[in-house]
């Protein structure tokens, strides 16, 4: 895997903890801010320990793929609180609001998933096992 072409494994944190804040924000007047905030902790985990591995071993898929996961997972929560914002705030027309109803219905789960499947395919090394693996992923 060419390490020299990607971003630093804790910048992909960083934008994850700004997803997260951004999500926090959107749902401060509502009650369920709290249980928002509870639900990115093992989020943020997620990303760190991504980012720990990439910083580790960069030829290593398996701290990248941990790291866009936990991206993807806090996008889908940002998009969870703008959906939630309307509600709270009253906002009729929302803008983007079907979009972004889409994406966080598609998007996060079946991107988080699948990073999740290849980590576990591709464990310990980053690489599969074998070459009749590659169906299966």
């Amino acid at each position: 895997m060419n390490t020299s072409r990607l971003p630093p494994p804790r910048s992909l944190l960083f934008v994850e903890a700004g997803l997260v804040v951004l999500a926090v924000a959107l749902m401060i007047p509502d009650s369920d801010a709290i249980a928002l905030f509870l639900f990115s902790i093992p989020i943020l985990v997620y990303g760190w320990l991504g980012a720990r591995i990439a910083e580790r071993a960069p030829g290593n898929r398996i701290g990248w793929l941990v790291s866009v996961a936990a991206l993807f997972a806090a996008a889908g929560l940002v998009g969870m609180a703008y959906q939630r914002f309307d509600t709270v705030h009253a906002i009729d027309p929302l803008p983007f609001a079907g979009a972004v109803q889409l994406l966080v219905a598609v998007l996060p789960l079946s991107v988080t998933w699948i990073c999740f499947l290849t980590v576990f395919l591709s464990f310990p090394d980053g690489q599969l096992l074998s070459v009749r693996w590659r169906p299966v992923l």
